[in-house]
């Protein structure tokens, strides 16, 4: 935070540097005209101005660029959680099929393949008993941040019902299990992904 506030800072510094040669203190629409087309520096002024007002202020143009940051620090998060999302769907993915690919070659080669589908078959049925509850989970955790995706990291969101007492919270991480939430109080919050898949969650990002 203390570096997204001290680059923030400075890129202010340098913008208003180069584009106020006028040195008026704030920036208006033809300040960027000089710098970009018109089509681009009427885009660039409205992103930089928060308040939609004719004018930029140095405060106003340092918290759009903090905004920008935190933006960017969000998304590669995000990248990152779904990264990992991503190479554990493709490990289950290569398991089934060399798994497949192992049956074939046996058939292929003529072996004895009944016994040892028999003998996989009970150990998959141990496996689901002992493990279903955990499989199940992980199913519903993976359709629910891959096929529902109700959030970000670094947005905002409602969760429960929205007449009653809902919880409102910044989404701080992602994994594949669980997501961390972040009080408006400052306190973490674990809950697991397929518990959040059964409550209303309502996402307050603008």
């Amino acid at each position: 935070m203390l570096i997204t506030t001290w680059t923030s800072a400075s890129l202010q510094v340098r913008i208003f540097r180069k584009m106020d040669v006028e040195k008026k203190g704030f920036l208006i629409l033809s300040d960027f005209e000089r710098v970009f087309t018109v089509e681009t520096a009427k885009r660039a002024f409205q992103s930089f101005s928060i308040t939609r007002s004719s004018k930029i202020s140095r405060v106003e143009m340092r918290q759009a660029l903090r905004l920008f940051f935190r933006e960017r620090d969000n998304l590669t998060r995000s990248l990152n959680n779904f990264d990992n999302l991503a190479r554990v769907v493709k490990t289950l993915i290569n398991f089934v099929f060399w798994v497949i690919m192992s049956l074939v070659v046996l058939l292929v080669m003529r072996f004895a393949v009944q016994e040892l589908l028999l003998t996989f078959a009970t150990l998959l049925v141990s496996v689901s008993f002992a493990l279903g509850t955990s499989i199940r989970n992980l199913v519903e955790s993976l359709i629910f941040l891959l096929v529902n995706k109700p959030y970000d990291v670094g947005d905002r969101v409602q969760i429960g019902d929205p007449t009653t007492d809902p919880m409102k919270q910044r989404v701080v991480s992602i994994s594949l299990l669980s997501t961390t939430f972040k009080s408006i109080h400052g306190k973490l919050m674990i809950m697991p992904n397929h518990l959040l898949s059964a409550l209303p969650i309502t996402n307050l990002k603008v």
